[in-house]
Parts: C-alpha cells; sequence; structure tokens
C-alpha cells in the first residue's frame, strides 16, 4: 500500500525584500562597479515597489537589506532623504524591518545610535537589559544598547514561529566608528595585516587582492566575536522555543555570489 503524501505544511510567512535604494539628492553618477546609479529615481522607485506590495496580500513582511541613503550634495541632506525613503517604504503597509548597510553609515551625519533609532534597529522584548534575568538578558537588544546595530525579533502571522536575527556586518568596521574606538581599532589592525599593499588609500582599493581577500577593504566590516557569541545564543534559544529563523545581513555571505 503506497501512503498517502504528506500535506506541504502551511505558510509561515512571505517576505517581501528590497536592498540597496541608495537615494540621494544628487545627479546620475557611475557606481563603483561602473554602473549608473539614478540616485533621485531611486526614491521613486523605493515608492513604487512599496505601492506594488500593499496591494499583494500574500505578502507579510517587508525585510530592507541595508543602503536606504546615499552620499548626498548638500551637507544633511541624508537626514531629509531617509525620512523620505522611510516614509516610501512605509506605503507598503506591511510589517518591517531593517539591516543595517555601510552606504547609511557612510552618508549618516551623525551618530550610530541616532541612525539606530531612525532605522528602527531594536528588537521587540518587552524587557531590558536592566532586569536582572541572566538567561534573557544576554539575548536582548533594546534601546538601552544604542550602539550596537544588531537585534532579534519576532515576526511572521503566527509571532511565536518565526525570529528574525539581524545582524551588523560593520559592527567591526571604520565606518560609524570614531578615532580611537575599539571596534575601529580592531578594523584598522586587520586591514594593515591584510591589505598593507593599499594603507596609504585608506584601504579603499582591492589591488593586488585575490579571491575572498578582497573583501578587506575599508567600506566593507565584521561582526565581531561579542556579537557572534550572541548570536549563537539566538539560536540556541529559537531552537528551544521550536522557532524558524531568518537570519538577515548586508554582505553577501557565500563567495559566489559576489565579484
Amino acid at each position: 500500500k503506497i501512503a498517502s503524501p504528506s500535506p506541504p505544511p502551511s505558510l509561515l510567512c512571505r517576505l517581501g525584500v528590497i536592498a540597496d535604494v541608495q537615494a540621494a539628492d544628487r545627479d546620475d553618477a557611475p557606481s563603483f562597479s561602473g554602473v549608473t546609479r539614478r540616485y533621485r529615481d531611486a526614491l521613486l522607485t523605493a515608492r513604487d515597489s512599496a505601492r506594488s506590495l500593499a496591494t499583494d496580500s500574500k505578502v507579510d513582511f517587508l525585510l530592507h537589506l541595508g543602503d536606504l541613503v546615499d552620499m548626498s550634495e548638500a551637507q544633511g541632506r541624508p537626514r531629509e532623504v531617509l525620512s523620505q525613503v522611510l516614509a516610501a517604504l512605509a506605503e507598503s503597509d506591511k510589517e518591517q524591518a531593517h539591516v543595517l548597510g555601510n552606504h547609511c553609515l557612510a552618508s549618516w551625519p551623525g551618530t550610530r545610535a541616532e541612525l539606530h533609532s531612525e532605522l528602527g534597529l531594536f528588537g521587540d522584548s518587552s524587557k531590558t537589559e536592566e532586569d536582572g534575568k541572566e538567561n534573557e538578558s544576554d539575548l536582548l537588544v533594546s534601546r538601552a544598547c544604542p550602539e550596537r546595530g544588531y537585534y532579534s525579533r519576532t515576526f511572521g502571522k503566527d509571532q511565536q514561529k518565526l525570529r528574525l536575527i539581524a545582524l551588523d556586518g560593520f559592527d567591526v568596521s571604520l565606518m560609524g566608528r570614531e578615532e580611537g574606538h575599539p571596534k575601529r581599532l580592531l578594523a584598522e589592525s586587520i586591514l594593515r595585516s591584510r591589505n598593507p599593499g593599499n594603507e596609504s588609500g585608506g584601504w579603499f582599493s582591492a589591488e593586488g587582492l585575490e579571491g575572498t581577500a578582497r573583501r578587506f577593504v575599508c567600506f566593507n566590516g565584521g561582526c565581531g566575536e561579542e556579537q557572534l557569541q550572541w548570536l549563537q545564543k539566538q539560536l540556541k534559544d529559537a531552537e528551544r522555543a521550536e522557532q524558524r529563523v531568518v537570519v538577515a545581513v548586508h554582505q553577501p555571505l557565500l563567495p559566489g555570489t559576489a565579484n
């Protein structure tokens, strides 16, 4: 007797994913790879995408993978453009979450804490790290930790079944870290050892580097040991809670997906 096939699992959530809007108040210009970027049109494209999602009842959640804005011509314009892009994406009428991108950090005129607040890079816990519950406090990233650009939150139709873990791929980086900050010093040390030939140019170039070593440039970054330990705790906690997990980060993780 042939057993009947098992029914497919019920759909927990359908994600709408957008990345690299890179809107700015500036004329069109070539990107680092030579592709023309249409900075002002990017805002219109983001709004059109959001409105398209608003009419799609199958999409439950909007995930943006970083780089909402780029450098603008006028001083301070990134603040205004970021507000415009966030307002455009809000037209999707979907619950949404953001991941930190290098263009946001490079163009933001304020502090990291301000940028994290603008993007809502905070977990959805009801407790803060001062609550004193040891097994919970290590998992929470809340408004008590404004320097951290990584967080976790539940999402989807059934809030108890899905967990989003948004990583900060620029936690250890030159961007968004003031001179002398321990994580900036660590980034400088890594670049100095891995890309010594281009130090005089601020490590912007990957000239002389091959393969995956081309990632050692100043506009990239890393998670750092503290964040990786936090990630491990998140995954173990999600397993105990029988949750499916979506991990999001701005950089590509598979070498074959990038040049």
